[in-house]
Formats: structure tokens, C-alpha cells, sequence
């Protein structure tokens, strides 16, 4: 690498930093790489690269019912589930 570095410091929860850890090892990238490309895609894209908005009342249930596991419903392929939604 060339040139100078910068450090950042963070606090996050240490399980999703394992569980983020977990994934990047079997992506074969260091946590390092996967911030560095994280602030590539921010210049990029002059903004987070992703979408950022706060999920309307509907979407906060399924949110919360899919932490719960609660009212779930499975499909065997992803035809199955737009013939039952009539997709």
C-alpha cells in the first residue's frame, strides 16, 4: 500500500462484529478490506450506497415478526410463492 494511512476507531456490538467476521472470512476479505471498500462505495457513489430510510408501520411488523419467527410462511420456489401471492 502506498502513501499514508488513517486509523477509525468504532464501538459496535460484539455480535455482529462476530457475525460480520464470520461472513467476511468465508468471503476470504479482512475487516479491513471490507471498511475500505465500504468508503470506496461511499465516494463512488457520493452517499451511502445504499438505501436509507426509515420503514413505514407495515414493514416494521414484518420486521418484528420475522425476529420472532412469528407468522412465517415458506415456499418451496420462488414460483410457488407468486402463484400464492398471484405475483
Amino acid at each position: 500500500m502506498e502513501g499514508k494511512t488513517a486509523k477509525i476507531y468504532t464501538r459496535l456490538e460484539p455480535d455482529i462484529k462476530k457475525q460480520a467476521q464470520r461472513i467476511l472470512n468465508r468471503l476470504g476479505i479482512s475487516t479491513t478490506d471490507a471498511i475500505r471498500l465500504y468508503f470506496q462505495q461511499i465516494v463512488d457513489s457520493n452517499g451511502i450506497p445504499f438505501e436509507v430510510s426509515i420503514p413505514n408501520e407495515k414493514t416494521r411488523q414484518a420486521m418484528d415478526d420475522a425476529r420472532e419467527e412469528k407468522d412465517l410462511t415458506s415456499y418451496d420456489s420462488p414460483e410457488e410463492y407468486f402463484k400464492a401471492n398471484k405475483i
